[in-house]
């Protein structure tokens, strides 16, 4: 994204705009039959994800026995698609009136809280499913110690939030709701200085990927190994031991 004319550069998280104000291309708008589509489309999304989140971290929370450490973290991201899904009306919006927004205080919040909720709510799951799969490698390298303690997921949860944090406050700090000159319509976009803006976009791009995808490939390469190498105790005849040997492969494929 550049910040000058009317070019829209790479930007790495979807529906958000650089510092020129984003218009229909001729003036045209989007096709009526395809705000309906999109529009029904997003409703059903809205529905099941607030259900099934909902459910996963009422279950985690209120049934004592599945309350893990993996079920914990998998509550987490719940929360964090549940971020996801109170945004989808603010992208939606962008079918029928594009970045326009409402004035006031409220409206300068809400511009702030939206925008930078994308990037939140990707950030945190991310995180979390990093810790969710460095628990499962845990349980299988460590079979004999819990790592995972119910202080550990406190910490790993708080670490996840926090890291989530500290990737949003500078794209809240660069939202701005600004009022168009001659016009009442206000303009929810970001106002970047153009060094922060590549520097953000270029970390932000590589930190929750390729960084994250390749701590879940070790621990799980390590995870595959050990059960591939696991040998089973005791006497066993060769039958028992094919079927150890077809169990820890497809636990390995898993």
């Amino acid at each position: 994204m550049n910040g000058s004319g009317d070019t829209q550069g790479f930007s790495p998280h979807p529906n958000m705009t650089n510092n020129s104000t984003l218009s229909p291309v001729g003036g045209r708008q989007v096709p009526r039959h395809i705000q309906i589509g999109v529009t029904i489309l997003a409703v059903i999304v809205i529905i099941l994800a607030m259900i099934g989140n909902t459910l996963v971290i009422y279950i985690v929370f209120t049934v004592n026995h599945m309350r893990s450490s993996t079920n914990t973290l998998i509550a987490n991201m719940a929360f964090a698609d549940l971020l996801m899904t109170i945004d989808i009306p603010y992208i939606l919006k962008w079918l029928y009136v594009w970045n326009k927004w409402f004035g006031t205080f409220m409206g300068s919040v809400l511009c702030k809280f939206f925008h930078s909720a994308q990037v939140g709510s990707l950030a945190a799951s991310v995180f979390s499913l990093v810790a969710i799969s460095l628990d499962r490698s845990f349980a299988i390298l460590f079979p004999m110690r819990k790592i995972m303690t119910r202080n550990v997921v406190r910490f790993a949860i708080s670490m996840i939030w926090l890291c989530t944090l500290a990737l949003t406050v500078p794209l809240m700090i660069a939202v701005k709701n600004t009022q168009q000159k001659g016009t009442e319509f206000h303009i929810c976009r970001e106002n970047w200085p153009p060094i922060s803006q590549t520097t953000y976009n270029t970390f932000y791009s590589r930190l929750p990927t390729s960084f994250h995808c390749q701590i879940i490939a070790v621990v799980y390469c390590l995870a595959g190994l050990r059960l591939w190498r696991r040998k089973v105790p005791g006497h066993h005849n060769p039958t028992a031991h094919k079927k150890a040997q077809a169990s820890s492969r497809r636990a390995t494929v898993m």
